[in-house]
């Protein structure tokens, strides 16, 4: 009987992977991966098909490996942005929803959030109404209020306009200074100030 990839949760501060394998297909896409992801935010780059999104849909559990485990610090979020589980629902809605699920608000940031991404007027429409751009915003909307310990992020910036592509940086710079749980960022680079030290390269060899 083939071995199964196992999301946990555990006491420990770091998000672990350990021994992953996963053939989507029969294709290798990991094999024997083993991660550490500490406190604030870790940046995974990469080119097309590398396995970014996968690797954060198997950290989410959206997906299971063929062999590995991977243990949690707590609650993890995870909004999928090709998904639309949520179109007939309004934004508010979708904060709600987000909320009972995950037990975690910040309910006091939440007017700073929607401001800063310039959402405020689009609270209230179904989200199959909204632009991309816009749909992504009240995701990332939702991510920075969760709370949550681990935190994943696919493509943050895609179809952002400049001024929220800099107000997202500048909160994922801000978690990450003050280590507010542990952010999964995938992307194809990562944008200034981030350095070296800060991401992780993801290679299909891995």
């Amino acid at each position: 009987m083939p071995a199964t990839s196992k999301l946990h949760s555990s006491p420990a501060q770091g998000l672990q992977v350990c021994d992953l394998t996963w053939s989507p297909g029969g294709s290798s896409l990991f094999a024997h991966l083993s991660l550490d992801f500490p406190l604030g935010v870790t940046w995974v780059c990469g080119g097309e098909g590398c396995g970014k999104t996968s690797l954060l849909r198997l950290l989410a559990g959206e997906v299971q490996a063929h062999n590995g485990s991977i243990t949690a610090p707590g609650s993890v979020f995870w909004a999928d942005p090709h998904s639309d589980a949520h179109e007939g629902a309004s934004a508010l809605a979708y904060f709600a929803s987000m909320q009972a699920r995950l037990g975690l608000w910040n309910a006091n940031r939440l007017a700073y959030l929607t401001d800063g991404l310039g959402i405020t007027e689009h609270l209230h429409k179904a989200l199959y109404m909204l632009s991309t751009g816009t749909k992504r915003k009240v995701w990332l909307t939702a991510a920075f209020a969760a709370g949550c310990a681990v935190t994943l992020l696919d493509e943050p910036f895609a179809a952002l306009d400049r001024a929220s592509i800099a107000f997202v940086n500048q909160q994922l710079q801000a978690v990450h200074a003050q280590r507010q749980g542990i952010w999964v960022v995938a992307d194809y680079d990562a944008p200034a100030p981030w350095t070296s030290a800060d991401i992780f390269q993801l290679d299909r060899s891995l």
